[in-house]
């Protein structure tokens, strides 16, 4: 299968963590990607050290995965000038909410017609970005973990790839639409690391695990629940899911195997986000409508 073409373009808006990350994953299968950062001098300093090393990305659980940008092509994919986002396929916000309104500004100035996408966790996270119907926002949960190491420039996968998902808006065209790119691009049998065959459940229908893509990439109908399963997570650090009251139960949790009603009710707050983040046991909804109504729309969570 052919790599994709400079006609499949993205814009990262933002170079922290994820947006490196998901940049180089993307460079690496063949799309033509552009970084954009704000004029200060953390970025300045941040180019400074890339043009020297370049961009390395890795994987914490798997020693054998690294893809890379050059230090010779730092220069042309790294810019502040925002009228790159004029010119592209697709844009993926990776800037933290509080940032929102001025990249929305870069957006509405420099004509935006492409979908953008906000890999940024949380609930109602495009709430106030609508604010144009030249382009369409959407909502994506991004389930992993990134470690940035700003003076070696790396950008390390801090979980197993099986367990890396992107998830997108199901529920809108542009998600399914990125979500079956990224399938293309590197497809691969659709079954879990338990050999439970997946392709049944439409909200896991296309995956683009492979051909150098660390994780997988989900058109998710409805979000809510897998939104409000990492913001759980993030809110009370899954770390210490293992080391809760009653072992027997974190094991099964973080196996996805079912658990009894008895089960559920003794579950911690890290054990509930991962259920929610799975959409499983048939609570997620419930689970997240409640969440979403004792935190109202502005809750937040983190973008790693």
């Amino acid at each position: 299968m052919a790599l994709p073409s400079d006609s499949q373009s993205f814009v990262i808006v933002g170079a922290g963590a994820i947006g490196t990350f998901v940049g180089l994953v993307l460079h690496d299968v063949g799309f033509k990607v552009r970084f954009l950062q704000r004029e200060s001098s953390t970025a300045q300093a941040q180019r400074g050290v890339l043009e020297k090393v370049g961009l390395v990305g890795l994987c914490s659980t798997d020693p054998s995965y690294r893809t890379e940008i050059s230090a010779d092509r730092v220069g042309e994919m790294f810019t502040t000038d925002p009228t790159c986002l004029t010119a592209c396929s697709y844009i993926l916000v990776a800037t933290k909410r509080g940032a929102n309104a001025a990249v929305l500004k870069q957006l509405v100035d420099n004509g935006v017609k492409c979908p953008v996408f906000l890999l940024q966790n949380g609930l109602s996270a495009s709430k106030g970005m609508q604010a144009s119907t030249d382009f369409e926002v959407i909502e994506t949960v991004v389930s992993f973990n990134v470690v940035y190491d700003g003076s070696k420039g790396t950008a390390t996968l801090a979980q197993s790839k099986a367990e890396a998902k992107l998830l997108f808006d199901g529920s809108r065209t542009a998600g399914k639409q990125l979500a079956k790119l990224l399938m293309e691009v590197g497809r691969q049998p659709t079954s879990d690391s338990r050999g439970a065959d997946r392709a049944s459940d439409s909200s896991l229908a296309f995956l683009g695990r492979g051909s150098g893509l660390p994780f997988t990439a989900v058109a998710a109908a409805p979000l809510l629940g897998y939104q409000a399963g990492k913001l759980v997570l993030n809110m009370t650090n899954a770390v210490n899911a293992p080391s809760a009251a009653d072992p027997g139960l974190s094991t099964k949790v973080a196996r996805g195997a079912p658990l009894a009603a008895s089960e559920a009710e003794r579950m911690s707050g890290p054990q509930v986000g991962m259920v929610l983040l799975r959409g499983g046991e048939g609570g997620g909804e419930r689970g997240a409508g409640r969440l979403h109504r004792e935190l109202g729309p502005s809750g937040r969570g983190c973008s790693g």
